[in-house]
């Protein structure tokens, strides 16, 4: 789990703020593509949203299998300033 700088999601009529980032790998075919599943946490640790990402192409080919490179993009891919 990482802090990232808060984060207002719009959920069911309201805004709820996330400050966590969790990320956990669903899947990889060691050839070109890897799944993830990510969760936005509130400060508490309750889930705001999650969902899954793929890393595909030239990010896939440019990871060198570090957590590192994969929290890194991944938070580039959602948009989110880990802290």
């Amino acid at each position: 789990m990482k802090q990232i700088q808060a984060i207002s999601i719009w959920i069911n009529g309201s805004y709820l703020i996330a400050k966590q980032f969790a990320l956990h790998i669903n899947y990889d075919n060691l050839i070109d593509t890897a799944i993830f599943y990510y969760s936005l946490n509130t400060e508490e640790g309750n889930k705001v949203t999650d969902g899954n990402i793929s890393m595909t192409g030239a990010d896939y080919l440019s990871w060198n299998g570090s957590n590192d490179y994969a929290w890194e993009w991944a938070a580039k891919t959602l948009g989110l300033t880990i802290i």
